[in-house]
């Protein structure tokens, strides 16, 4: 997806559906490789150099491509996003069906 040519797509006026995409794409991929018990750490510092790369390889790489800051911040507002939910649902804060689970005083 990353490194596919351009796909032109629906346009909504005052929204870059682009960068929700990026969003949306480095937040799962956070968010499931911390689900995975991957270290936290290790999971920031590959997703943040692959976004930065990612954006290296298409401004340099793929003529058809083009790599973009505005893209780029994007992407770690979605790394941002996928460690926000999974923090929110390692603490506990969510129970397996869905209900808020109460606060445990010893936290």
């Amino acid at each position: 997806m990353l490194y596919a040519p351009r796909v032109s797509g629906p346009e909504v006026p005052g929204i870059r559906l682009d960068w929700v995409g990026h969003a949306l794409t480095f937040a799962a991929l956070t968010f499931t490789a911390l689900m995975a018990r991957v270290p936290p750490a290790l999971v920031l510092v590959l997703v943040t150099v692959d976004a930065a790369a990612s954006e290296a390889i298409q401004h340099w790489f793929l003529p058809e491509r083009t790599g973009d800051v505005t893209d780029l911040v994007a992407d770690l507002v979605g790394v941002a996003v996928g460690w926000f939910g999974w923090r929110w649902v390692s603490r506990g804060m969510v129970s397996r069906d869905g209900e808020r689970a109460r606060p445990d005083p010893g936290r």
